[in-house]
């Protein structure tokens, strides 16, 4: 037994292995004995929606092959509740897509949530405080900083994605 979630049933067990990202052999080997040996099937079907883990649950069930091991009520409640999550990140996603291509648009590039973010440019230094939005165009010589001891909270729009291999760095 590995030790991960030590005292726990083999549900509680099962979940947390099958909600690794990147089990290693072991918790896949037991992952399987417990998959093998489990015959409560609805119990971790509840136990995974009450954990929001039941998209990831049911792919790496299917991807170690051993979701065919439950009764196909199970494999429907998996399969609905699975459907009924990645719509509605489809959704989200559409609604953030949206609004970023709003942003892009409008040339907002960042909104200031909390404190004041120091913007300086070729042309001067902004100071934007919470509530405000600043504008720069695509390519244009930009730096951000905090100077409040408090610091700032900011959410910076880079469309297209910020990479640290594309930005313009200074030489300095």
């Amino acid at each position: 037994m590995s030790a991960i979630a030590p005292g726990a049933t083999d549900t509680e067990r099962l979940l947390v292995l099958a909600s690794l990202a990147a089990p290693d052999a072991d918790e896949r080997a037991e992952l399987h004995e417990l998959a093998h040996k489990l015959d409560d099937w609805a119990g971790l079907l509840e136990l995974a929606d009450v954990n929001a883990t039941v998209p990831l649950v049911h792919h790496r069930l299917e991807h170690e092959d051993l979701f065919s091991l439950m009764p196909p009520p199970v494999q429907a409640g998996f399969d609905v509740v699975s459907s009924v999550i990645a719509d509605a990140n489809d959704r989200r996603l559409a609604g953030a897509m949206e609004v970023l291509g709003r942003f892009d648009a409008a040339g907002i590039e960042c909104v200031v949530l909390k404190g004041m973010l120091r913007v300086t440019h070729r042309g001067g230094t902004l100071d934007v405080h919470a509530g405000q939005a600043v504008i720069a165009q695509r390519g244009e010589w930009v730096r951000y900083s905090t100077p409040d001891p408090e610091g700032a909270e900011y959410l910076a729009v880079c469309l297209p994605a910020f990479s640290p291999a594309t930005v313009h760095r200074d030489d300095s």
